[in-house]
């Protein structure tokens, strides 16, 4: 009786994993049943028992080290007229890119976890430096993958409810997910190197070194990807979150040189277990010199504990990689909720 409750179970389980609807066997990215990194490599997962080794064995004290992290309230955020760019960093992996009078949230996440429950998971380090309620209207929301500490549910669905105009772009798979959650906002999906664009801005959805999983059974069902926004006199690339492999250098060969970056420089301790999905600092500093940005701003760090390392250690480590270039354009850390504005 119970090997039959098990054949049920496995049925069951199988039955609920869904065929990939977006299958295109032309794209080495694609399988049959959702999404998988050009790298192999990249694609083995270590072994859950080491997984839960680690997270039940692993010393917290050296990642919940404490150094005085300065929050700028930031109440408001006027629209930049058309001759500037401004980014704030909200924290983590969450920006304001104000470009060509359009306001554009990245990856916001304004929840205190970054987990399914609201009692238990990564919890905020660093105040919010601003509520929803009193950001500026704003235009398009973009997804860069579907982790907790880069798709708040909750959050997107407060904000687009204060914006029935705004957009929201993400990789494929995503739309259906949003529809769940009762969120009206128009949804456009794109598949690595394809775009789409106004007036002014072109999004193109480009290639990271990542994977998805938000449920038990979803498992890569949904992509994942960085994003590429180009304007007549102005590249913008957003990494989301990512490995470091050669994508980088074929984004700028494909799409030119980058005059802003975000790029992440946390969560790559330990390396058995982040190496290929998370970039260390030093890795960070060299897609910054693949991308030939002329200015970068390091994202995904100083606001959850998610791995082994303390806090500070993201920039700390960065400053140390960068004194090996005596010429090296700049790779900024700013303080959750510090604005950097340029003119055109």
């Amino acid at each position: 009786m119970i090997r039959y409750f098990f054949i049920i179970c496995i049925v069951l389980l199988n039955a609920c994993h869904s065929i990939n609807p977006y299958f295109d066997s032309q794209k080495k990215h694609h399988t049959v049943d959702g999404f998988k990194n050009i790298d192999d490599a990249a694609n083995k997962t270590p072994s859950t028992k080491k997984v839960f080794t680690w997270l039940f064995s692993r010393n917290k004290a050296k990642s919940q080290q404490q150094t005085e992290f300065h929050t700028i309230s930031t109440n408001t955020l006027k629209l930049n007229n058309s001759s500037e760019v401004q980014l704030t960093w909200l924290g983590h992996s969450s920006i304001l890119l104000q470009i060509k009078g359009f306001n554009i949230l990245f990856d916001p996440v304004f929840s205190q976890r970054v987990s399914p429950f609201r009692f238990i998971g990564p919890k905020r380090q660093v105040p919010l430096p601003i509520r929803i309620e009193s950001l500026p209207s704003i235009d398009y929301i973009i997804i860069s993958h579907d982790h907790y500490d880069h798709l708040d549910i909750k959050s997107i669905k407060k904000i687009a409810a204060l914006n029935p105009h705004l957009q929201i772009l993400s990789p494929l798979a995503y739309r259906a997910l949003f529809k769940k959650h009762e969120i009206a906002n128009p949804v456009y999906e794109l598949d690595w190197w394809e775009h789409i664009a106004n007036d002014q801005l072109s999004f193109y959805l480009t290639p990271a070194q990542h994977w998805c999983k938000r449920g038990l059974l979803d498992k890569n069902e949904r992509l994942w990807g960085s994003w590429f926004i180009q304007s007549e006199n102005f590249n913008f690339y957003f990494a989301g979150d990512s490995g470091y492999s050669n994508h980088f250098k074929t984004i700028q060969q494909k799409l030119g040189s980058v005059d802003m970056a975000a790029l992440p420089i946390g969560a790559y301790q330990p390396q058995w277990l982040m190496a290929q999905h998370h970039m260390s600092p030093k890795q960070a500093l060299q897609a910054h010199i693949d991308l030939k940005s002329k200015r970068s701003v390091a994202i995904h760090w100083g606001t959850y504990i998610l791995s082994d390392e303390a806090l500070h250690q993201p920039k700390d480590d960065l400053i140390e990689a960068s004194l090996a270039y005596k010429t090296l354009s700049p790779f900024m850390t700013l303080a959750v909720g510090e604005s950097y504005k340029l003119e055109l």
